[in-house]
């Protein structure tokens, strides 16, 4: 997989992937909204040849506004109204499988303590 930064036209980024391409190497597109980079469609990026896309600030800016509307909200004692349920954000954020793999370190610890103890 290659990348090359900051290809300015659709041409470019053509003959970068044309030329990947017949190196047997796949190109990523980085889809920097206001990079020099023009933003094109999954569709447009299939047809020049990209294999892998990314969109570094695509889900960091919608977040960061999200968190500062939240911020200015709770500021003046409204809480959001869209706050997914506890039970939710913790399966989203893998806290089940968390806690699964802490139970098998601490049975680890445990025995290991013991074995060591009885020495």
């Amino acid at each position: 997989m290659v990348f090359v930064d900051a290809l300015e036209t659709r041409e470019e980024m053509e003959i970068v992937c044309k030329t990947a391409s017949d190196a047997g190497v796949g190109v990523l597109a980085n889809m920097l909204e206001g990079g020099k980079t023009p933003i094109l469609s999954l569709n447009e990026l299939d047809e020049v040849g990209f294999k892998l896309v990314s969109y570094p600030l695509s889900l960091l800016g919608v977040s960061i506004v999200a968190m500062q509307r939240a911020l200015s909200g709770l500021k003046e004692g409204v809480i959001p109204e869209d706050i997914p349920e506890f039970s939710s954000l913790k399966k989203d954020l893998g806290f089940d499988s968390y806690f699964d793999e802490l139970e098998e370190y601490e049975a680890f610890s445990e025995s290991f303590l013991r074995d060591r103890e009885s020495k």
